[in-house]
C-alpha cells in the first residue's frame, strides 16, 4: 500500500502525506461479512510504503475490500462495510489516534503474483485542526454541530474512488481527551457534512468538570472529505475575563496571569482592568472577594507583583473566598509592599480556604535601594496575615507548598511565615 492517507488543506492545493506506523492494521473482507486481520509485514525502513499480510477465506474469487484501521465490530454486507467512528478518540500530538481516521479501499489483484494485491486507500472523514497554546494544559476538547449535524457515530461506507457512507445512527459531536495536551497540533477526524449553524468547541481541564472556554461560530461551514479545516490557534484563556460564576460548584477559572491580576484588580480596588481608575464599587469588591475560584493551570507571572487585598489606614480588603490551585503552581512573583506592612499571594485573608496550591516566588522586596525598612512586618510567599475577629472567621489553608531555590534576605524587622 502507498501512503496511508493524504489530505489536503482546504482552500490550499498542498497535499499532505501521513505514513503508516508499525502498529497499524487492516480490516480485509473476502469471503464473508466478518473481517480478517491484515499487518505489516517484514522489515520496514519507510513507512511511506508498506506491506500488509494476513489471509482470506479459501477459495474466494474476485477484489477483497479493506478497511483502516482493523475494528472487530466492523462488518461487510451487500457492498456496504458497517463500522464506527468514534466519538471519543485519544489525544495524539501533531497526529490523529490510531482509531479514528476511517479509510477504505477496493484490492486489486496482481496479475504476475497470484495471492498479492495492490491497495489504495481513500479517506471517508473530513480533519478538523487546531493548535493548543503553551499557557493551559487541556484534558478534553468537546467539537459540536450547533444545528445537530453528525460528526461521528455508527455508518455504512460504500467503498470505491469516491467513498460514501450512510449515517445509521450517529451523534452530533466528538472529543478528543488527553492528559496535557497543550503547545501542539491535534487532529479529529469527523464525519463530512454542512453545519449550516456552524459549531462550538468546549475545552476542559483536569479536576472540573465544566468547560474552562468555550469558543463558538455561527457561520455556516462545510466539512469536505480528504479535507483539513485548520482553525489555528484557540484562545484557552479568556482573557476577557473568567469562565464560571463564583460559586464552589462553578468556580471562577484562572488561566492566565492577566486572569490573576483581573481577580487582584476586582477584590483590591472593585473595578475591572479596563475601567477608569475613578470607579471603585463595595458591592464589587464583597462579590469578589467572597467567591471560589479555581487555578486551571500553572501560572508564570514573569517577574511581576502580586497581592489580593490591603489593609491601610483608609480601610481594608481581605479574601473571603475560597481558592483552590488545582495542584498548579504560581511561579516568578515578586512580592513588593509598595506602603503595605503585609507580604503574600494573599496579603490578607478571613475566614478563607486556601488549598492545592505551590508556590514559586522570584523575589520580595522589603526595603528601598538604601535598605530602608519600607514598613513591612508580616511576610507570607502564600498568605501574608490572617484576619480572625470572631471564632467562626477560621482560615483554612491545605496541601500548599513553597518552592524556594536561593535564598530571600530580610530585614531583622520583618516576620517571615510561610
Amino acid at each position: 500500500i502507498d501512503t496511508k492517507t493524504t489530505l489536503v488543506r482546504d482552500g490550499n492545493t498542498s497535499h499532505y502525506s501521513v505514513n503508516f506506523k508499525s502498529t497499524d492494521q487492516l480490516a480485509v473482507f473476502g469471503g464473508s461479512s466478518s473481517p480478517n486481520r491484515f499487518v505489516i509485514s517484514g522489515e520496514v525502513s519507510d513507512y511511506s510504503a508498506v506491506a500488509f499480510e494476513g489471509s482470506i477465506e479459501s477459495g474466494f474469487e474476485g477484489s477483497p475490500v479493506a478497511l483502516y484501521p482493523f475494528s472487530e465490530e466492523a462488518s461487510y454486507e451487500n457492498g456496504k462495510i458497517k463500522t464506527v467512528l468514534p466519538y471519543s478518540q485519544n489525544a495524539v500530538k501533531n497526529d490523529f489516534s490510531l482509531e479514528s481516521n476511517l479509510s477504505t479501499g477496493i484490492c486489486v489483484p496482481d496479475s504476475e503474483a497470484p495471492g498479492r494485491f495492490s491497495l489504495e486507500l481513500r479517506n471517508v472523514c473530513s480533519i478538523v485542526k487546531f493548535t493548543l497554546p503553551g499557557s493551559v494544559s487541556v484534558s478534553r476538547v468537546e467539537l459540536k454541530s450547533n444545528g445537530g449535524e453528525p460528526l461521528s457515530g455508527n455508518i455504512e461506507i460504500t467503498p470505491g474512488d469516491e467513498p460514501s457512507f450512510t449515517v445509521i445512527d450517529g451523534k452530533d459531536y466528538v472529543e478528543l481527551v488527553g492528559s496535557g495536551m497543550k503547545s501542539a497540533s491535534y487532529y479529529i477526524p469527523v464525519l463530512p457534512c454542512t453545519l449550516e449553524k456552524g459549531f462550538s468547541i468546549k475545552l476542559y481541564c483536569e479536576g472540573l468538570d465544566r468547560p474552562f472556554a468555550e469558543i463558538s461560530s455561527n457561520r455556516s461551514v462545510t466539512l469536505k472529505r480528504s479535507v483539513i479545516l485548520n482553525l489555528g490557534t484557540l484562545n484557552c484563556s479568556n482573557e476577557g475575563g473568567f469562565a464560571g460564576s463564583g460559586t464552589d460548584e462553578d468556580p471562577y477559572i484562572i488561566t492566565s496571569y492577566t486572569q490573576l491580576q483581573r481577580m487582584h484588580s476586582l477584590i483590591n480596588e472593585g473595578k475591572d482592568l479596563d475601567q477608569d481608575d475613578s470607579f471603585k464599587s463595595g458591592i464589587t469588591q464583597k462579590k469578589y472577594k467572597e467567591a471560589s475560584y479555581y487555578l486551571a493551570c500553572d501560572i508564570d507571572c514573569d517577574h511581576n507583583n502580586v497581592g489580593i487585598g490591603w489593609d491601610l489606614e483608609s480601610g481594608c480588603v481581605r479574601f473571603q473566598g475560597h481558592f483552590d490551585g488545582g495542584g498548579h503552581c504560581i511561579s516568578n512573583y515578586i512580592l513588593n509592599s509598595q506602603d503595605d506592612p503585609s507580604l503574600g499571594i494573599f496579603r490578607y485573608v478571613q475566614g478563607a480556604k486556601i488549598e492545592n496550591l505551590v508556590a514559586s516566588p522570584y523575589w520580595i522586596r522589603t526595603c528601598d535601594n538604601n535598605f530602608r525598612n519600607l514598613g513591612v512586618k508580616q511576610i507570607g510567599f502564600i498568605v501574608g496575615h490572617i484576619y480572625s475577629d470572631v471564632p467562626e472567621d477560621v482560615t483554612e489553608i491545605t496541601n500548599c507548598k513553597v518552592i524556594r531555590d536561593g535564598d530571600i534576605s530580610l530585614l531583622n524587622e520583618s516576620n517571615c511565615l510561610a
